[in-house]
């Protein structure tokens, strides 16, 4: 593609083995590189998903153990969902009765979920600055998949040129960046001005002191090399934690409005289950045919249908073929999600998660956070925010159509990820 040189992988065994292999564990080329720098301004690329191999290990690492600290992705963490979900769900009944457009609605609390372990802060529905700032994480995971930014990376050069600048949309692309940046290096800024070395708030507490207590010149925490990987991975973690989710979340609603016995389903379920009281994570057992149901969302809107490349950092020998050495080894997602294996991998049909008992069932290929040693580090909170939020909101509300027959098209939006096109439903409230 352009003069990239690329490997597209559709076989599940074959994908397993070379995004578990340890040389093909990059995620840019060479020539690369240096726009991945201008993008999140720096030196070096820091953060957690363009960092060097030793840089990712150590980040990782230490990023998974703050977090875990803070329930992340545990049952600890089910509390703030649930106190985030109490005010979304009142926030939803607003909206009932009118067509709206439930697209841009699950962000900003998914968003709130994560920020308050990140930095103890919380933003109201309504906070204007808030809502533009979304507004640029949706066109950055749009843009990121668009024409001009694949040319912006195989022919850095050409985005040096005036003219050609302004039709690449480079600046508007980097102004995108640097809007969330700031706001990342804010946070660190305050959290320094107040922060007790013997008590950490949240994550960014834990990053700081870590970072202050390093001495090692070599190491990813050391002085301003650590405060610019913190307000990357906050990036890092801000962008993919808040949009990857909310899109599944409005896939969700797009298919229980076009499958409305499974609507019903799912939610004579919940009524079985639970009676009047809200879901939480421990009854996640009892609840297969809505477990099923999320899981089958997953599969069939396949988010992000290229997930996030890798690169071969030396020549690969894979069946019998060999992928050089710096070549961009992309997962065809669509294939091993909803191709062959699946027999009926297009229709929609929850129960094929489910045995003849009615319990779930774990296929392998069902990989929907990718698969290997750079696999999506947030896919506990992940699942465990979906099955919160859409068990909750289906037990709270009914989705429909806004007018008969109108059905919303599973067409989509490309981008890094993808969303439904514009659809409305009409909520009504079950109480």
């Amino acid at each position: 593609m352009f003069n990239f040189p690329l490997v597209y992988i559709g076989d599940f065994a074959t994908l397993k083995q070379v995004f578990n292999h340890p040389d093909a564990q990059g995620r840019s080329l060479p020539r690369m590189r240096e726009v991945f720098k201008e993008q999140r301004r720096s030196t070096f690329l820091p953060g957690i998903i363009f960092s060097p191999v030793e840089a990712w290990s150590e980040q990782r690492r230490f990023t998974l153990r703050a977090l875990k600290d803070f329930g992340f992705g545990q049952t600890g963490m089910e509390s703030i969902i649930v106190e985030e979900l109490a005010q979304f769900t009142a926030h939803m009944k607003s909206f009932a009765g009118k067509p709206t457009d439930i697209r841009a609605v699950f962000m900003l609390p998914l968003i709130n979920i994560l920020w308050r372990v990140m930095s103890s802060q919380q933003f109201e529905y309504d906070n204007p600055q808030m809502i533009e700032l979304l507004k640029h994480v949706t066109y950055l995971f749009q843009y990121d998949s668009s024409a001009e930014f694949k040319i912006s990376l195989a022919w850095p050069w050409l985005a040096k040129l005036g003219p050609v600048r302004k039709l690449l949309k480079k600046d508007d692309w980097l102004a995108a960046n640097y809007r969330v940046l700031d706001m990342m290096r804010a946070s660190i800024e305050d959290h320094e001005k107040t922060m007790d070395m013997d008590a950490p708030r949240d994550f960014i507490d834990m990053a700081l002191i870590e970072s202050s207590q390093t001495k090692d010149e070599k190491s990813s925490f050391f002085g301003e090399v650590g405060r610019t990987n913190l307000a990357n991975i906050l990036f890092d973690l801000f962008l993919a934690g808040g949009e990857t989710s909310s899109t599944t979340l409005a896939w969700a609603v797009l298919f229980m409005v076009r499958n409305p016995r499974v609507q019903d389903r799912v939610q004579a379920e919940l009524e079985q289950v639970l009676g009047g009281r809200g879901p939480r994570l421990h009854d996640r057992p009892h609840l297969p045919f809505t477990e099923a149901t999320i899981m089958e969302v997953q599969r069939v809107a396949n988010i992000a249908p290229q997930g996030l490349t890798h690169v071969s950092d030396k020549d690969l020998l894979v069946n019998g073929f060999t992928v050089p050495a710096n070549t961009m080894i992309v997962g065809l997602y669509a294939e091993i999600l909803k191709g062959s294996h699946w027999q009926d991998g297009r229709a929609f049909r929850p129960d094929r998660f489910l045995d003849t008992q009615g319990q779930v069932v774990r296929d392998p290929q069902f990989i929907p956070f990718s698969i290997g040693k750079k696999q999506c580090l947030g896919e506990g909170l992940a699942k465990a925010e979906l099955f919160l939020f859409f068990s909750t909101l289906m037990q709270a509300f009914r989705f429909s159509v806004e007018g008969e027959g109108e059905l919303p098209t599973e067409d989509y939006i490309p981008g890094l990820t993808i969303q439904p096109k514009p659809f409305k439903v009409v909520i009504s409230s079950r109480e």
